[in-house]
């Protein structure tokens, strides 16, 4: 009960202290004491604007900087994607010539042929082994020639259902019948060297050779026709003691950066 007395007196206070400053206001006798306050408080409402309209410069120029940022993270994305696509056009491009070449060149030699893509390497006791695209199924068996634009790249050494494995020239293994161009009397072998180069052996001493003579396939290989490059003379080996003498050969071809390549198949 004294509780309640006790709250009620303080709400009847409460009233009567506000009815007064309301009064006193209206008749301006608080005047003094309002400006007294202003004048103290002054100060302090000023820095609170000075620091409210600092942190609303701050967002203002912080939000088109937002959004600058984002426009150009939007273009730099566009950027990115107009390099690939052009990449890609410059890829589908260059690969388009390279099979143009190839068809020209088989189509204008009557040749029969498959083209392939190169699909992965392997190495098999120290040899770089191409896998190819094609197999059995596209009529390829072993020994048929691997070419770019008439050039010689290799020769199958295995072939299953739907890949094959090729023997780069320039592999240690490889052996390839040749001759050196408009001199039939030059029959010989051409062998890899390490991966690096090849030699052209078994050139007869009494021939004349020359740096810079082409180097052809023979054709006295089965299913390799006659004429493919091996390459350009760049060395001449001789040594007067020997029956043969050697000349080292210049493929005239990078092998780094082969991707597509034709096999051409034997004569119906």
């Amino acid at each position: 009960m004294f509780k309640k007395i006790f709250k009620f007196k303080l709400i009847f206070i409460a009233i009567i202290i506000i009815i007064f400053i309301v009064f006193f206001y209206q008749i301006k006798l608080l005047l003094p004491l309002e400006n007294f306050l202003k004048k103290i408080f002054l100060p302090v409402q000023l820095k609170t604007y000075q620091i409210t309209s600092t942190i609303q410069e701050k967002m203002d120029f912080l939000s088109p900087q937002k959004k600058i940022i984002e426009e150009n993270k939007k273009l730099i994305q566009k950027n990115q994607e107009l390099i690939i696509k052009k990449s890609q056009f410059e890829e589908l491009t260059q690969e388009n010539e390279i099979l143009r070449k190839e068809l020209n060149f088989v189509k204008n030699n009557n040749l029969s042929f498959v083209i392939t893509q190169i699909i992965g390497k392997k190495n098999d006791s120290g040899l770089q082994i191409l896998i190819i695209n094609k197999g059995e199924i596209n009529g390829l068996i072993v020994g048929l020639p691997v070419i770019i634009q008439g050039f010689l790249i290799g020769k199958i050494i295995k072939v299953d259902k739907y890949t094959a494995q090729v023997l780069p020239i320039i592999e240690s293994h490889s052996l390839i019948a040749a001759v050196i161009q408009n001199n039939p009397k030059t029959n010989g072998l051409v062998k890899g060297e390490y991966n690096l180069s090849l030699i052209m052996e078994l050139i007869p001493q009494d021939i004349k050779i020359k740096v810079g003579d082409l180097v052809i396939t023979s054709g006295l290989e089965n299913n390799i026709p006659r004429g493919l490059i091996i390459g350009q003379i760049e060395k001449i080996i001789n040594q007067s003691e020997e029956l043969y003498q050697k000349a080292q050969i210049n493929s005239l071809i990078s092998f780094k950066n082969l991707n597509f390549l034709t096999v051409l198949l034997p004569s119906k």
